[in-house]
């Protein structure tokens, strides 16, 4: 199995899923089954929860010119599964840096146009050649409490595509903060 990690390493340079596509096909190889870890583990995912909080029309205008967005650049590139729009207004694309990084670059830009008043959506989505059963996007308490502290006011997600860490947590401060949770 050694001789297969520069093969690996160097399949990194296209992206993580074609890393991932590599070891799946490596395991396939070998007789074993890759499968989701929501299989063994549905409480992980975030459909446990109804849309928490009422969306604005702004907003959600938002989370569909996100959708648009990360759908046409996932379609050529495996760039990232996040994007911070605020009233129709790029504000950060996730890339290698992952989605924490991300909102911490877009917390400056945020703080100059919100004044103190939570404005913006996370959109978070898998990118169209993830395979689902390695690599879902995942969020949980310290993603909803980063995005609260840099000024956003919720977080969209793609229906059946999540998962959702410390679930009892984030949802005693989604509701004290009034934060939006989009599916």
């Amino acid at each position: 199995m050694l001789r297969l990690l520069p093969k690996i390493i160097a399949s990194l340079r296209k992206g993580d899923s074609h890393a991932l596509d590599l070891v799946i096909g490596i395991l396939k190889k070998n007789n074993i089954t890759v499968v989701s870890c929501i299989k063994y583990l549905p409480e992980l995912r975030a459909e446990n929860f109804k849309s928490l909080n009422n969306a604005s029309k702004q907003e959600l205008a938002d989370i569909k010119q996100g959708k648009l967005i990360l759908e046409h650049i996932n379609s050529k590139f495996d760039v990232g599964q996040s994007i911070v729009i605020n009233n129709g207004f790029v504000v950060g694309i996730e890339a290698a840096e992952g989605t924490d990084e991300m909102l911490s670059k877009s917390s400056s830009i945020l703080k100059k146009i919100n004044k103190n008043k939570p404005s913006g959506i996370l959109i978070k989505m898998p990118k169209k050649i993830q395979d689902l059963r390695v690599d879902l996007p995942t969020i949980g308490y310290k993603t909803i409490k980063k995005c609260i502290d840099i000024g956003l006011r919720g977080i969209a997600l793609k229906k059946n595509a999540n998962i959702f860490l410390d679930q009892d947590k984030s949802l005693k401060l989604i509701k004290k903060i009034i934060f939006l949770l989009k599916l």
